[in-house]
C-alpha cells in the first residue's frame, strides 16, 4: 500500500521552512517604515516618533476629557438622577397604594363576619315587614 502523500524528507521541510522565512523577510522588506513592523520596533528606532504621538495623544486627551466629562455629567443629571428618584418615588406610591388596599381588607374582614349572621338578619326582616304591614291595615 503507497501512501497517498508523498513522503517529505527532513531536508525537503527545512527548504520549505527556509522558503517560508525568506517570503516573509521579502515582505517586510517592502514595508517602507521600518518601525511599522512592531511597535517594540518602534520605540527602539523612532524613539522622537514615538514620543511625538503620544504627546499628540495626551493632548487630545487634554482638550476632550473635560467635555467629556461634563456631558457624563449632564446626562448623568438629566436621564440617570431623575428618572432614578422619579421611578423610586412611583414605586413608594404604589407601595403604598397596596398596604393601604391591604390594610382597609384586614380591617373590614371582622365587620364582614359579624355581617354574616343571616338568620338574625333575616328575623329582622320579618319583624320589620309584619310591623309595616300592621301599620297599613289600620
Amino acid at each position: 500500500i503507497k501512501p497517498s502523500s508523498p513522503e517529505l524528507s527532513p531536508e525537503k521541510v527545512k527548504d520549505l521552512l527556509n522558503l517560508t522565512k525568506a517570503v516573509k523577510d521579502a515582505e517586510t522588506e517592502y514595508c517602507p517604515f521600518s518601525w511599522a513592523k512592531s511597535p517594540e520596533k518602534l520605540l527602539q528606532q523612532e524613539t522622537y516618533l514615538a514620543l511625538a504621538i503620544s504627546f499628540l495623544a495626551l493632548r487630545l486627551l487634554y482638550f476632550l476629557l473635560p467635555r467629556l466629562l461634563a456631558g457624563t455629567k449632564c446626562f448623568w443629571e438629566r436621564y440617570v438622577q431623575g428618572r432614578g428618584v422619579a421611578i423610586l418615588w412611583e414605586r413608594l406610591l404604589a407601595y403604598r397604594e397596596q398596604a393601604v388596599y391591604i390594610f382597609s381588607y384586614m380591617l373590614c374582614i371582622p365587620r364582614l363576619c359579624k355581617g354574616s349572621n343571616l338568620q338574625g338578619g333575616a328575623m329582622n326582616a320579618r319583624a320589620w315587614a309584619s310591623k309595616s304591614l300592621a301599620c297599613v291595615h289600620r
